[in-house]
């Protein structure tokens, strides 16, 4: 009989192998664990002590070597893998401490080398140990042992062992072999082929662990690798999934991820990978671009020859070829950033130029040398187009332009890509770049300028002269410039344009007067807008646009952030501040035709605005547009515009604004600077003070009155419309800006300026009232100060809503709503606090707004409530005009600038090289880390289980008490309480069988009942053919009577009665006798037993009375219904047989 394996583990988990753990590495009863104290020959000790536990466990592995004990053979093999890993864990940390005291360990009995030695004889038993219980899994453990502590002697040989597992004499083999041979024989062909034979007939998953168990081999050393073991696990991985036609099938994925984990910390085994793979390539086929696209390129420096390699394929295999495609992915999968350490390139610039120069004459060869020409070229490029937004990447053709283009602009050509920390550069740098015209190694990039292609006028600005000075640029750059964007390479053009700007910012008027660089950014607009010109690219646009439902803008999003980042660099020191920056584009953007139309501009102005607001240089846009603003209005222009102006006015247009409409809901920021700006135009052309002037003087004119006389009073040559008014300016924009805008405090602050503004002593008038309300008389004008009003309690219970949300869920996550978890611009969220602010601050709005007092006289501000906050009113009234940046959530204004910024950055810069290369497992042969992943591990031991209850076993059948046997009355009591039971059973089943015999008697009598004949009577109609001569009459009536069966319905309910009572009753009768029946029937049983036995063994009158007794008690306890029931005549039977057998 075998163990149940449950038993196995619950005795297996009595033992307490976390204190056995702890004495075998000497941490004392504190949890002090001090390996720095281990001397050589407590190492000793332990490695023996540590050896006889193995050979313990390695007895159970062989004893339930079976299928059956499959997982308690897995609580064994994980005990035999703690145990080397801790004392690997304790090798690795007396190494530490004793390499540097070899003058210490001459006076030592055992040296290092001894120690090492004995070490990798102990690890190599344990691994015999493991490999002799086959078909258990036995590579899961092997795949998870500690190998970063062997010598390379060992793990060779281990290599080799693994490699002959399924042989039976393994220990023999092992003492005959040595390093050398082992490397031998693992390069000879015929063990390779005896390998793969070996692999393909194991489990798969066993498969897998073996393979992991190569690469974890590789994994574990943390110094002294043996390069040439590396290589040959890399190579012997790559063989298996991918060269041997058994095994690739099945372990392909596996085998890729483990090339993949393995060169992540031994990036050079990538080169090794090349080569074999440059030999193997027809067989490989395509699998190999799978390979090479999880292999971790970012971390790889190829070589020249490697680079030779990939030229090759490059430019000697077509495009369908897998050559060509592996030398595309390689290329891609290259870092071209930056080294996170030193901060430089992470390859050579010299390798940047020759892959851009490689990837321009792919690029002729492939892509420009076809025979295209007038029309037929332009359908080509038209179709091109189409297919680039439709992604039709099946194509050959199409996937190259697409690689070859997002891959040079990745390349850093430019001296200002080549170190991320020192950009914007003031002047231009032409002797660190090439000249077209001299160097012989950019030939191919003349041809392509010359041809004008334009990933040749792409690199030709970022390698070369030209986009190195500013002279040439504007005298040779401009051109190239212009074919990338009418050649629709807008991603490109951005590019460029951070590499070029930089040395203009300082002289911006070389550009900015430049007419067709102007229509460069012009068209550049127009075409990521959607608004191509010209009839066949508007008819293509269409055609995209169904197809593709695309968003436009994308590229433009993309210069936006490159502005912003150009921005922000310049504030650095030594650079030229942000004024330069936002100037040169603030004109670039209002240089265009009807910019203040074109929503793509709009979209720009509000960043730069938004930018000049968070760098405090709003005065220079200000500036800017104060001047647009007074060419618009006619002011510095010839008299042919001013007339027409006049009269388009007297038409009654509104004034001209840079603001369509009443308001700007979206671009909010640029209508600040706009509003702001025309402020600065009213103040300087004295109308607002004439008007209020007009208005004070006589409380009966309106503003309309008001607006001429001020006209005719100032002689002004325009005048704005009533519309143009800032205070109703200011109004709709309030009205206009979403709730959680920064800027809408501020606005609502400017409105309240000119609404609660006073102007009688400034005017030689005594002090009265507010003049706000005067330009709200209007039906129109008090609708809109209505919409304030809501417009106000809407904000104030906005911010209120926003106040709790942001409290639940900061309660929620037991953090701040800012952490470090959450800072990420994306997921950054105003503070609860400022909330609570604004509803305050929009209650005083409100307040201020109600009260009509203010607009009749003079009002005592300190009588007012405190929901006033007077010292606001204060400031308002006397028009004070200081912003109150306090209710400005200026770090979200500060991040969303950060979140456009970094779209730039990640597209410019490559994302960070460093991978984790942290092992899956927990490494025990690190020194530094060992100490403490020992204590954590000992942690996690479950604590013994407790020895199993043994329950107390009950008889199922209570025993008479012996004193019965001679005890008279007790043995009397004793029967009569049992048989009474049994003697109610048996009167319960002569109720049963009198109630049966009673209905079957009952139906027996109502059966013949349920039927009877009666006679009826029908009608019956009998038709007639008759014939020629005779016609038929109708049909004639015959009437018959005739007996007809009857069923009783009270008969018939009265049976099914009775047989639902009959089933009931038989069921019951069928029922298996109570338990207390049973009990009681074999504690008489057992009572007549004992007693017969007692008085053979020992006759005595005692005895015989009580039997005598027990005859009579049963004699009376038998009646009729006894009688009458089988089972309990047949044991009152059978008791008096017994009885009287024993004592008569």
């Amino acid at each position: 009989m075998l163990l149940a394996e449950d038993d196995l583990i619950a005795l297996f988990s009595q033992f307490p192998f976390d204190e056995l753990f702890k004495h075998l590495l000497g941490i004392n009863t504190r949890g002090s664990y001090l390996p720095q104290q281990t001397t050589c020959q407590l190492m000793m000790k332990i490695f023996a002590f540590a050896t006889s536990v193995m050979e313990l466990l390695a007895v159970g592995l062989q004893t339930f070597n079976r299928a059956r004990y499959r997982q308690f053979v897995k609580q064994v093999g994980l005990m035999m893998r703690l145990t080397i890993c801790y004392v690997s864990a304790h090798w690795a940390q007396y190494i530490s401490f004793n390499s540097n005291q070899e003058n210490h360990l001459r006076h030592q009995p055992f040296s290092l080398v001894k120690l090492q030695i004995e070490f990798d004889e102990f690890f190599l038993r344990a691994v015999l140990h493991v490999l002799n219980a086959k078909r258990l899994g036995i590579w899961l453990f092997m795949s998870e042992m500690p190998y970063g502590t062997l010598s390379s002697s060992m793990l060779w040989k281990l290599f080799y062992i693994m490699h002959c597992a399924e042989g039976e004499n393994l220990e023999r083999l092992c003492s005959s072999l040595n390093p050398s041979d082992c490397k031998q024989r693992c390069k000879d062909p015929e063990h390779t082929e005896k390998f793969e034979t070996y692999l393909a007939s194991m489990n798969s998953s066993d498969g897998i662990c073996l393979l992991t168990t190569f690469a974890h081999m590789t994994l574990c050393r943390q110094t002294d690798v043996d390069e040439d073991l590396v290589k040959m696990i890399v190579l012997e991985i790559y063989e298996v999934s991918y060269l041997s036609l058994s095994t690739r099938e099945v372990y392909s994925k596996v085998g890729r991820e483990l090339l993949a984990t393995i060169a992540t910390s031994y990036p050079q085994t990538i080169s090794g990978l090349l080569e074999r793979v440059a030999e193997t390539i027809e067989k490989v086929g395509m699998v190999s671009l799978y390979l090479f696209k999880e292999l971790p390129l970012q971390l790889w420096r190829p070589t020249a020859l490697e680079i030779g390699v990939i030229r090759e394929w490059l430019l000697n295999y077509n495009l369908a070829a897998v050559e060509n495609k592996l030398a595309c992915i390689i290329l891609e999968g290259l870092n071209w950033g930056f080294d996170e350490h030193t901060g430089g390139l992470n390859l050579d610039h010299s390798l940047h130029l020759e892959v851009g120069l490689m990837v321009l004459e792919a690029y002729q060869k492939y892509l420009t040398d076809k025979p295209y020409g007038g029309f037929i070229s332009e359908s080509i490029k038209q179709v091109s187009y189409l297919a680039s937004i439709v992604r039709l990447s099946q194509t050959p053709e199409a996937s190259f332009n697409q690689w070859a283009w997002d891959l040079v602009v990745r390349l850093k050509l430019h001296i200002n890509d080549q170190n991320p920390q020192c950009r914007l550069p003031q002047v231009s740098n032409i002797t660190a770049a090439l000249d077209m015209t001299e160097s012989p190694t950019v030939h191919p990039l003349q041809k392509a300028v010359k041809a004008g292609i334009p990933i040749g006028c792409y690199l030709a600005l970022s390698a070369t002269t030209v986009g190195h000075s500013i002279d040439k640029f504007c005298s040779e750059g401009i051109p190239l410039f212009e074919n990338l964007v009418r050649s629709r390479y807008l991603r490109a053009t951005v590019h460029v344009l951070d590499k070029i700007l930089p040395y203009f910012y300082s002289f911006p008027y070389y550009l900015l007067k430049n007419e067709k660089f102007l229509s460069c950014i012009q068209h550049f607009i127009q075409l990521d807008s959607g608004v191509p010109q010209g009839m066949t690219q508007q008819v293509t646009q269409k055609v995209t646009q169904h197809l593709t439902g695309a968003n436009y803008g994308d590229n433009i999003r993309l210069l936006n952030s490159m502005i912003q980042d150009h921005i922000s660099d310049s504030c650095k020191p030594g650079k030229v501040g942000p004024v330069a920056v936002l100037e040169f584009w603030v004109q670039a953007c209002t240089s265009q035709p009807l910019w203040h139309r074109d929503r793509t501009i709009l979209y720009l102005m509000d960043h730069l605005c938004k930018a000049a607001f968070t760098y405090s240089q709003e005065d220079c846009v200000q500036k800017l547009l104060y001047q647009q603003h007074k060419n618009a209005l006619g002011y510095h222009s010839d008299r042919g515009f001013l007339s027409s102006l006049v009269n388009w006015i007297v038409a009654g247009n509104v004034t001209p604004s840079f603001i369509e409409g009443s308001s700007n809901s979206s671009e909010v920021w640029f209508s600040w600077i706009v509003l702001n700006m025309e402020a600065i135009f009213e103040e300087d052309s004295q109308l607002n003070r004439v008007v209020e002037r007009e208005l004070a003087l006589k409380p009966s004119s309106t503003p309309d009155e008001a607006l001429k006389k001020a006209q005719s009073y100032l002689k002004l040559p325009i005048v704005p419309s009533l519309q143009r008014f800032l205070i109703y300016r200011w109004a709709c924009q309030a009205l206009s800006t979403p709730a959680d805008h920064p800027l809408l405090p501020l606005i609502w602050q400017k409105f309240f300026l000119l609404y609660l503004h006073r102007p009688g002593p400034e005017y030689g008038l005594p002090l009265s009232g507010c003049i706000g309300k005067r330009f709200f008389h209007s039906p129109a004008h008090m609708n809109l100060l209505n919409d304030m009003k809501k417009r106000l309690v809407e904000l104030a219970d906005f911010h209120h809503s926003a106040s709790k949300a942001l409290k639940v869920q900061m309660n929620e996550d037991g953090s701040g709503i800012n952490d470090d978890s959450s800072s990420s611009p994306a997921n950054y969220l105003t503070s609860p606090v400022v909330h609570r602010e604004l509803v305050r601050l929009f209650n005083v709005f409100t307040a201020w707004l109600e009260d009509e007092n203010f607009q009749k006289s003079p009002v005592p501000l300190h009588s007012l409530p405190k929901q006033y906050d007077t010292h606001r009113l204060a400031k308002i009234m006397q028009n004070q005009q200081d912003l109150w940046t306090e209710y400005v959530d200026l770090e979200r204004i500060r991040h969303e600038i950060l979140e456009v910024k970094n779209l730039w950055i990640e597209v410019k810069y490559e994302p960070s090289s460093s991978i984790s290369s942290a092992p899956a497992f927990v490494d025990f042969t690190n020194a530094s880390t060992a100490k403490e992943t020992v204590l954590a591990s000992l942690k996690k031991h479950e604590a013994p289980c407790p020895p199993a209850v043994v329950p107390s076993m009950k008889a199922p059948v209570p025993t008479a008490n012996a004193s019965c046997l001679s005890n008279e009355k007790a043995a009397v009591h004793f029967i009569q309480r049992h048989l009474n039971l049994l003697q109610q059973h048996a009167k319960v089943a002569a109720v049963w069988e009198s109630q049966q015999v009673a209905l079957d008697l009952d139906l027996l009598d109502s059966l013949p009942k349920l039927y009877c004949n009666r006679e009826e009577q029908i009608t019956m109609h009998l038709e007639c053919r008759g014939t020629s001569s005779h016609k038929c009459q109708g049909a004639a009536v015959v009437t018959a009577k005739h007996d007809c069966l009857y069923m009783n319905e009270a008969v018939k309910q009265h049976i099914t009665g009775l047989q639902k009572e009959i089933k009931q009753v038989q069921a019951d009768a069928m029922k298996p006798p109570p338990q207390n029946i049973a009990e009681a029937a074999v504690c008489v049983e057992n009572f007549i037993t004992a007693l017969v036995n007692a008085y053979k063994l020992q006759p005595g009158a005692c005895t015989q009375k009580v039997g005598i007794a027990v005859f009579y008690t049963i004699v009376k306890l038998v009646c009729d219904e006894t009688q009458r029931h089988p089972p309990t005549r047949q044991f009152f039977y059978i008791m008096h047989r017994n009885r009287g057998s024993g004592l008569y």
